[in-house]
Order: C-alpha cells, then sequence, then structure tokens
C-alpha cells in the first residue's frame, strides 16, 4: 500500500496539539503517534514514514511553542521504533487496538485508537491522580522557562522557579507567589509571559493548597525520569541538566546507574551514559559497561567507534561528536546492526527451544545454513553429533570389501570414521573426507563395518552413532574347491572353480632361510596372477573358501619353472599359523630409508610392539616402537628409522588382561623377519 505523502501541519493538528494535555509515554496507538495508517504492514514504507515523523519531530524542537511536546514525542520514539518495525509486535499491537473499547484518539478518529497503560509510569503517584498529572505539566512548563531564559536551574523544581529554599514556610510562598504574578503582569504577553502563568497556578494548587512535602517527593521522582527520558531520547544536554538536577534532589550516581540500566535495553540509536559519566552503553547488546571499558563486557564489541567527520574517536553511545558535533549515527551503524541480528538470532533459537525435542537439531541445521554468520547457532551445531550417514552400501569385489554412503548435508561434517567390527572387537580403518572406502582384508561372517560422521577438524569433534553396513548374505555353500591349479611362471599363474557366490581367500608363504613371508592376498573369483614373486624362489599358496570347514588347498612351487602344479589338501600341515598369533610379517625400505613393516593382525590385538633385534619389549636392550591398529592403518605399516640392513626384526602381539594390564605374547616364527 502506497502512504499519502507526510503532511507536517496535519500532524501538528492532530497529534501534537493534542499532546499538550497528555504525556506521549501514556498512548498504546503507536500507529496514531507515528502518523502511520494502522491498515498499512509495508515494512519499507512503515519505516520511511518513521523517519519523516521523526525528522519533522527534530525541526518542531526549534520551534518554543511545540519544543516541549515535540521533545516528549521522540522520548518515545525507541519505543515506536522497536514496535512498529517489528511484525510480530506491529500484528499484537493491531490486534489489541481492534479488540479495544472506549477507545478516545487515533488517525482514523475516535474508536481508532485509545490512551492505554504507560509504558514506563512515573515513580511517583499514579498516573490517573490529578497531583502527579500537575507535577509532570509542571515540570514541562519548566523546562520550557528555563530554555527560553537560558537558566537551567530553573527546571529543577517550583521551588527554584521562585527562588525560595524547600524548606519555605506556606505563608512565604504565598507572598513569593504574590510578587512574582505582579511583576508578571507587568510583561507584554509573550510564550514567557504565559508560562509564567502556568507555574504560578501549579505552585499555588501543589505548595499552598497541596503538601509541599508531598510534592518535593514526587519531584525527587520526577528527577530521576527526567534523567532516563533525556537519555533515551539521546539528548545528552538535557540527560547532564537533568543530573545535575537528580543530584540536588539527593539523587545518587548509583541510583541513575541502576535506572538506567534498566531501560537500556530499550534505547534505539543511543543511551549517551558517558556523556554524564556514568558509564558506557553498548549498541550491539544495551549492556551498561563501567567508565573506561574499551569492549563491552556482555558481547565483546569496541566501545570506542570513529567519527566519520573528523575521523576523531568517540565513546560508541554518544549522539554527536564531541569533536566536530556530527551525528554519530553512522559511524555506529555496524554495532547498531549486531543488536538487530543478535535479537534475530535469539529469536530464532527461542522458537528451536519451543520445537519438539525431535526437531531441534534439523531446524539448527536449517537456520546454520541460512545463517552462517550467526555466532551462537553455529557454536549449538558444532556441539551436536551429527546424524550418520542415511545408508551404507558394501560390495564384495575382487576379495575386497567396498563401502559407499551419501555425503552428509549438515554444515560443518568434512570426514567420516570407518570402523570394522569382527568378533566382538572393534578395529578403526581410518578417517576419510570421500564417501566410499575399500577394505582388503577377507571378512569373516560375523564382520560389519560402522561409518560415523565427524564435525570440525579436531579428533574430539562429536561423532553420530554409527551407520552398520553389512556385506550381502551369501547362498549357502555348495561343495568345495576344485581344479586348484598353478602355473609357476612369471608372474606366477594361478586358477581355480569355487562355487557360485563363494569369497575366495588365498595366502602366499615365501619361503626363506632367515624366515617365511606370509601375505593375504585379494584375489578374483575365478584365480589369481601374482607378480610379486622372484625367479627360482619357493612360495607355497594356500586357496580357501571363507566360513567354509573344508581344508584349505595348498600348492607349492618355484617361481619361473615354468611347471604346472596341482593342489593338495593342506589342513594337516605342521607350518599351520596358531590362532591369535602375529602371523605374515614383511617389510619394505621407503625412498627416504625408512622400513616399512608389515603384517596380519590377530582379532582382539590393538597394540603390538616391532622390536629390531627380535628381543620382547619387556626386556633391556631391544630397539623398536609400540604400534596401535589404528596408527598402523594411518601409515600403512609400521614405520621405523635407523633400521640396518640384515637386522633381525620381529613383531610381539600387545594383549591386555582382566586388570588392564598390557603383556606381550613370544614371538613366533612366523613373526620375524630379515630386515632388506
Amino acid at each position: 500500500m502506497t502512504l499519502p505523502a507526510f503532511d507536517g501541519s496535519e500532524y501538528r493538528r492532530t497529534v501534537l496539539s493534542r499532546l499538550r494535555e497528555r504525556n506521549p509515554s501514556e498512548i498504546e496507538d503507536l500507529f496514531w503517534l507515528a502518523h502511520v495508517p494502522r491498515e498499512v504492514d509495508d515494512a519499507a514504507a512503515i519505516a520511511a514514514r518513521l523517519r519523516e515523523t521523526k525528522g519533522f519531530l527534530n525541526k518542531e524542537r526549534s520551534r518554543a511553542r511545540q519544543a516541549a511536546v515535540a521533545l516528549a514525542v521522540l522520548k518515545q520514539w525507541p519505543r515506536v521504533e522497536g514496535v512498529l518495525g517489528d511484525p510480530a509486535a506491529r500484528s499484537a499491537l493491531r490486534e489489541r487496538l481492534a479488540n479495544a473499547r472506549g477507545q478516545e484518539m487515533g488517525p482514523g478518529g475516535p474508536g481508532s485508537g485509545r490512551v492505554g497503560r504507560v509504558r514506563r509510569p512515573s515513580a511517583g503517584a499514579a498516573a490517573s491522580d490529578p497531583a502527579a498529572r500537575r507535577r509532570r505539566q509542571a515540570t514541562s512548563s519548566l523546562d520550557e522557562l528555563a530554555r527560553l531564559r537560558q537558566e537551567p536551574e530553573l527546571a529543577e523544581d517550583l521551588f527554584a522557579f521562585l527562588g525560595l529554599p524547600v524548606t519555605a514556610t506556606r505563608p512565604m510562598i504565598e507572598e513569593r507567589l504574590v510578587r512574582v504574578g505582579e511583576v508578571n503582569r507587568r510583561r507584554r504577553p509573550d510564550r514567557e509571559r504565559t508560562l509564567v502563568d502556568e507555574l504560578l497556578e501549579h505552585a499555588r494548587e501543589l505548595l499552598v493548597n497541596g503538601d509541599p512535602q508531598v510534592y518535593l517527593a514526587g519531584s525527587t521522582d520526577s528527577a530521576l525520569d527526567s534523567v532516563l527520558d533525556a537519555l533515551l531520547a539521546a539528548d545528552e544536554e538535557g540527560a547532564q541538566r537533568a543530573l545535575a538536577r537528580a543530584h540536588t534532589h539527593g539523587i545518587g550516581d548509583a541510583a541513575v546507574l541502576a535506572a538506567a540500566a534498566s531501560v537500556a535495553g530499550h534505547a534505539g540509536d543511543a543511551l549517551p551514559l558517558s556523556a554524564i559519566g556514568l558509564g558506557i552503553w553498548c549498541p550491539s547488546c544495551t549492556h551498561v559497561n563501567a567508565v573506561g571499558a574499551p569492549v563491552c563486557g556482555g558481547c565483546g564489541a569496541a566501545l570506542s567507534i570513529v567519527c566519520t567527520s573528523c575521523r576523531a574517536p568517540a565513546a560508541a553511545d554518544l549522539a554527536r561528536c564531541p569533536s566536530c558535533g556530527a551525528s554519530l549515527e553512522d559511524a555506529r551503524a555496524p554495532l547498531l546492526a549486531r543488536r538487530i541480528q543478535a535479537r534475530a538470532q535469539q529469536s530464532a533459537l527461542a522458537q528451536v527451544e519451543a520445537a519438539p525435542e525431535a526437531e531441534r537439531q534439523a531446524l539448527l541445521a536449517r537456520l546454520a545454513g541460512e545463517h552462517p554468520d550467526w555466532d551462537e547457532v553455529r557454536r549449538r551445531v558444532s556441539s551436536m553429533a551429527p546424524r550418520p550417514p542415511a545408508r551404507v552400501a558394501v560390495v564384495m569385489t575382487g576379495g575386497e570389501a567396498r563401502l559407499s554412503w551419501p555425503r552428509s548435508d549438515e554444515p560443518g561434517v568434512d570426514a567420516y570414521l570407518v570402523e570394522r567390527v569382527e568378533g566382538g572387537c572393534t578395529r578403526v580403518l581410518g578417517r576419510t573426507a570421500v564417501t566410499t572406502w575399500s577394505d582388503a582384508q577377507p571378512p569373516a561372517p560375523d564382520t560389519t563395518w560402522t561409518v560415523r560422521a565427524l564435525r570440525g577438524e579436531s579428533a574430539s569433534a562429536p561423532s553420530a552413532p554409527s551407520a552398520i553396513a553389512r556385506p550381502a548374505a551369501a547362498p549357502p555353500q555348495r561343495g568345495a574347491l576344485a581344479d586348484v591349479k598353478a602355473v609357476a611362471g612369471l608372474p606366477v599363474e594361478l586358477s581355480w572353480r569355487a562355487p557360485a557366490g563363494a569369497q575366495v581367500v588365498l595366502v602366499r608363504i615365501e619361503r626363506r632361510s632367515e624366515g617365511d613371508i606370509q601375505r593375504r592376498l585379494s584375489v578374483d573369483p575365478a584365480g589369481y596372477r601374482d607378480r610379486q614373486v622372484g625367479r627360482g624362489r619357493r612360495y607355497e599358496y594356500r586357496v580357501s573358501i571363507a566360513g567354509s570347514s573344508e581344508p584349505a588347498a595348498v600348492l607349492e612351487l618355484e617361481a619361473g619353472s615354468g611347471a604346472t602344479v596341482h593342489a593338495t589338501p593342506g589342513a594337516a600341515r605342521a607350518s599351520e599359523i596358531p590362532s591369535g598369533a602375529i602371523d605374515g610379517v614383511g617389510a619394505v625400505r621407503d625412498a627416504d630409508g625408512r622400513l616399512r613393516v608389515t603384517w596380519h593382525w590377530p582379532s582382539g590385538v590393538t597394540e603390538a610392539y616391532v622390536a629390531f633385534d627380535a628381543r620382547p619389549p619387556t626386556q633391556p636392550g631391544g630397539q623398536g616402537r609400540k604400534v596401535t591398529n589404528m596408527r598402523y592403518e594411518l601409515d600403512n605399516g609400521a614405520l621405523l628409522d635407523a633400521v640396518p640392513a640384515g637386522a633381525h626384526v620381529a613383531v610381539f602381539a600387545g594383549r591386555r588382561d582382566a586388570a588392564g594390564i598390557l603383556r606381550w605374547d613370544v614371538a613366533t616364527e612366523r613373526s620375524r623377519m630379515v630386515a632388506p
């Protein structure tokens, strides 16, 4: 809806003239007070009208007749902008006004608005008390007279206006009223004469017909209210005068500061506490800080800004630059924007807290995606465990378990932890930033894999409950391996016939004088081509079906001989590897000279010790290092420095007993080798 052009004359006639006998703080119909039609809900149009009305009121402050009422309306402007600028508050106000009865004023005439409850009632008598209303009117007239005469002390109270001490008796007051009235009648008619006549009438009613002590008590409360009103209106000079007046009424700085802190959250553009030396108000979070504080104790924002006109530093809560007098509104804009953002963030978080617990995590994640600059939302999201991958698929290919899962859409999830669970023991396979993983170790029938989503770079980042994956159940095995044979060439060609869907396990053992080296190989369903062999070296191959009770088929050959070798059953061989022992120890030299030792981990073993000279780790003089299975996976083996060629290397399995004490197994022949 398009608003009609702002008409200052109409606003002066329909609003300001009707507020001369009323306190704007009592007005609940803020649409009428801001000259905004109640049916308008366009945020941009309302914001433009608020700026126009505020600008007009600032101009009216220079007119003697309109200054007092214009200033009184401006003191309420933070409340007006706070309600009309918030869609929810604006809607609630519109509904309250529509349901109200007996309304007195509004932009549409009688019945369209009403004088409602006071936003911050005076600390003295109730607003409906005639004496309290007269005191407010007297205070307004005193302020205007003090400006006209440029005598700030006149604004203190009626005793200061009459030039009498607060201990003056009624006869003294009556005599002074007569004398001041006689002098005033000899003046030419003007605004000052009118104000003096009004004040004489107020003084007679409050100090002669009423109780002067009651007036003084109300004036004390009024003096404190005057300080707060001037601060809320960002009137630095007015706040200084009001504070001086409050001091004359025995109001200490501590009381003023406590009252200012209670209304700090309602301040709009500025609350110039630093101008009266009571503290520094933070525009970002409305926290009141001690004098001289460089940063806010509530939000950490800087409490000093730079004037855009003269580049001089100034306190962040001042309305104008103390060096050049220019407005600091633009310089303070980033801090005010932080406050708006913080309030929007807190409102959104309150809605999340009000939602059912099952929905909060999803709502927080959506907020973090929509508002990546909201620190509190980001902190809460980072402290929550992310959801696990929706599903994990596992496919057996070439003897390897290949896992895959969809990428998480949660903010901050940048890695995944893959674990293998076998025989009741969990082994960490590694951490990856991609959504696939290959496990070359053939699985046992009860093997499962878990994938956890990780948020953050640190190892302590929370993880979600794992998504569990299992290989597809293989059909029941019928029959056994057949036609197992090998051609001992370079490479060695192995072939066999296996039942449909069977998982073939192939183990190669290299015969060496210093000790055998055993490796488990990943194979295709129908055969394997072994290129990692040396001419003239002796090898033993064992072929079996995973989960089958049939004995392994064994082939012994010499690589490069060209002979065709047929398998023989090998279940009764004396060289069978002991259950639970380290086996398949091998080693290669890296380009940097370090020795990379590899082996097959027995189930349940999470720690191993690699010794250079074949001594156990508990014996003195042994050189080596302890390796965990996670470190082993990350390094693709155990990396050893300064191991000379020909050195004897042994790997010891570590196991913890029921008391948690780590004990080391004796190294078997299969867990020893000679360093190349």
